[in-house]
């Protein structure tokens, strides 16, 4: 539906012109709007291939230990993560056009007991590098996607980083 809400906007503009005399132009969206409507789509779209991912997996798994799950981020735009055997795969809203993918770990003894030495026991892991993908405008308004300016796919995105993030956390 939304491919087509720039062409409702000209009809609805038309129709205007046509049965009332007036001229109203269609609000143009700046830039900077666009990126971050962009951005929002795109996780979402994220989120979508990683849960079928996730759904598959899950039902060809079978045993409960083994799941992975997914969890929204609360206050975010639409940030989520996959969790599973203390790992974490973090898809976040990093800036207006840059979508930044992660791997955590969370040692076991996260949960702080009488035997803690000190809080860095606690603290969280990064498994690999954190992963920038960034939007790139291109001929015609254009949006393309990119990872270190090679336009990227999200089957294959999502394809690697589920792979990783399973292999990572398999006990």
């Amino acid at each position: 539906m939304e491919k087509i809400l720039w062409i409702q906007e000209l009809v609805h503009a038309e129709s205007l012109i046509e049965n009332e005399g007036m001229i109203e132009a269609p609000e143009d969206v700046s830039p900077e709007q666009l990126i971050i409507q962009e951005s929002i789509q795109y996780l979402i779209q994220l989120k979508n291939e990683f849960q079928d991912a996730m759904t598959a997996f899950n039902e060809l798994k079978g045993d409960v230990p083994g799941l992975v799950k997914l969890y929204g981020i609360a206050k975010t735009h639409s940030d989520f993560m996959l969790f599973r055997h203390g790992y974490k795969l973090v898809v976040s809203f990093k800036a207006p056009g840059m979508i930044s993918i992660r791997v955590n770990f969370i040692p076991s003894s996260y949960v702080p007991s009488s035997t803690a030495l000190s809080p860095q026991n606690f603290k969280e892991k990064l498994i690999g590098e954190e992963c920038l993908i960034e939007a790139r405008f291109g001929a015609f308004g254009e949006l393309h996607w990119v990872h270190e300016n090679i336009p990227v796919k999200i089957d294959y995105i999502v394809k690697y980083f589920f792979t990783l993030f399973t292999k990572e956390s398999t006990r």
